[in-house]
């Protein structure tokens, strides 16, 4: 019997000799008690650029009696995810005309288009700044390069910008009616 249990050591010590150094603590100690095994897992998230034009108001610049130039402002709203840069374009209306100083033109309702004579449409300008820097689309490749985009950085919420309008003395007074023009704003991140 003792030589039974001499073999068996003997064994055992030749079978720790082949393991490695860390499982040996684990035969020795019986195998009993838990055993732990650890990995590592990635943790992600991917955030996408969004935007979009969340609010455009109307320009309404009142009553034009001709004796002075009309000043009006509205207010559009943008949001764009933080830290991405994005520019505001303003075309040059639906009825842009370029024999009229290459304004942009409101036409009396019921007009048809850019080819209204003087007496049934009304010039006017918008700009980004109050009446100095004329908002228009250059700088992006544009097709109103009368005035630029404006050109600014995402912050993740709403952020507020101010059209300016102006509509300048003419030469011959509009006829009576109400003028309108439609202007596409656009939004490119």
């Amino acid at each position: 019997m003792r030589d039974k249990v001499l073999l068996a050591g003997l064994f055992a010590v030749a079978v720790l000799a082949w393991l490695p150094t860390s499982e040996r603590s684990v035969v020795l100690a019986g195998g009993s008690g838990p055993q732990t095994s650890t990995a590592s897992m990635q943790v992600f998230v991917t955030v996408p650029t969004t935007g979009g034009i969340t609010n455009v108001n109307n320009l309404d610049f009142g009553t034009f009696d001709n004796s002075s130039p009309v000043d009006g402002n509205t207010t559009l709203n943008v949001n764009v995810s933080n830290g991405t840069p994005f520019n505001l374009s303003l075309d040059w209306g639906s009825n842009f005309n370029s024999d009229g100083g290459g304004l942009r033109t409101m036409v009396q309702s019921g007009g048809e288009g850019p080819a209204q004579p003087i007496a049934t449409a009304i010039p006017y300008k918008l700009y980004s700044d109050l009446n100095v820097t004329e908002w228009g689309d250059f700088g992006k490749g544009g097709t109103y390069p009368a005035g630029n985009a404006v050109f600014d950085t995402g912050t993740g919420v709403d952020q507020t910008f101010t059209i300016y309008g102006q509509i300048p003395l003419m030469a011959v007074s509009p006829a009576p009616g109400f003028y309108f023009d439609f202007v596409t704003v656009t939004l490119e991140f």
